[in-house]
């Protein structure tokens, strides 16, 4: 019997834990109007961090690979100013 009421319980229970987060997405979404620059962005940064930890040069391209993803960052958030005028 015990076993039923909890099966009764869960499943409901189950269901607003997955719709919740669900809910919160969609909301969010009408707040950003550009999730894609925030996502490219993130992206961004984490290579930069990637690239900076590298153990070799490579003959420069490593040096040369953060000065463009530098600029790439710079003209995301450009990007964004742009957006909001």
């Amino acid at each position: 019997m015990k076993k039923r009421s909890f099966t009764w319980l869960a499943v409901p229970a189950l269901a607003v834990a997955l719709a919740f987060p669900l809910t919160g997405a969609l909301r969010g979404q009408g707040r950003d109007p550009h999730p894609q620059i925030h996502a490219a962005i993130r992206a961004l940064e984490n290579a930069r961090q990637h690239l900076q930890q590298g153990a070799h040069d490579f003959g420069g391209h490593r040096a040369h690979a953060l000065q463009l993803t530098d600029q790439a960052i710079q003209q995301c958030r450009e990007a964004l100013r742009y957006a909001r005028h």
